[in-house]
């Protein structure tokens, strides 16, 4: 009886605290709607067809070849790099990026709320402008693919080491949180790349880094945030 005596006033302050905040974190989140401007055009799936024939027919074997491979993991400033070899393209490079929680190995960044945190609000609307900040900083930083949002692990083994960059191991909590984030890349054009769907239960031991700190500190520095802003 005791603890019940203790426990219902203090339900009642919690049930009080969050009435109270409601209207408060309302405002809040409005003020960070508005502070994006409006979501940018998209193509249709058929239009972005038509030009992306249009472009390969520019485009000789070895050419196709050069622009669907890459030039390797990391061998670039960005996680993923391809090369133009042409200018017929209109394009330099393609530079695709890590990561889930935004730009990884990148100086002036923002370091976002792990996805696991971000599906545990239950907030869609949070869940779509955290992927629109990180669009933000990933369009800013030149990237044109952003190596997110992950859709696993299931969760089977919680000393897995990378279930928090999901958005947990319900289906639809998950679906939800994926589908806002794809949302909010691409609305500041940056192309979402969904990964990890299968087969990312246990990264418990990780492989050793192929670099030492010194290395990769000094890789990073130099060529980490180089490439030119992208409109």
């Amino acid at each position: 009886m005791a603890t019940n005596r203790i426990t219902t006033p203090l339900l009642l302050l919690l049930l009080l605290l969050i009435t109270l905040t409601s209207p408060i974190y309302a405002l809040l989140q409005a003020d960070l709607s508005s502070q994006f401007p409006p979501p940018r055009p998209q193509l249709s799936w058929d239009a972005a067809y038509e030009l992306a024939r249009a472009a390969s027919a520019k485009l000789t074997f070895s050419q196709k070849i050069a622009l669907t491979t890459g030039t390797g993991l990391s061998l670039g400033p960005c996680s993923g790099n391809v090369i133009s070899k042409t200018d017929s393209l209109g394009f330099k490079y393609l530079c695709l990026q890590d990561g889930p929680v935004g730009l990884r190995g990148v100086d002036l960044v923002t370091v976002f709320p792990a996805g696991v945190t971000t599906a545990s609000t239950w907030d869609r609307e949070l869940m779509y402008l955290r992927s629109r900040a990180m669009g933000v900083e990933n369009r800013i930083k030149g990237v044109n693919v952003a190596l997110a949002p992950v859709a696993g692990g299931l969760g089977r083994a919680p000393e897995a080491g990378r279930t928090w960059e999901g958005f947990g191991p319900d289906p639809y909590l998950c679906g939800v949180g994926v589908g806002e984030s794809v949302r909010g890349l691409q609305d500041e054009g940056v192309i979402a790349c969904v990964k990890h769907w299968i087969g990312n239960e246990r990264i418990y031991i990780a492989p050793p880094p192929r670099f030492n700190f010194e290395q990769l500190a000094n890789i990073f520095s130099s060529s980490r945030g180089t490439l030119p802003p992208r409109n």
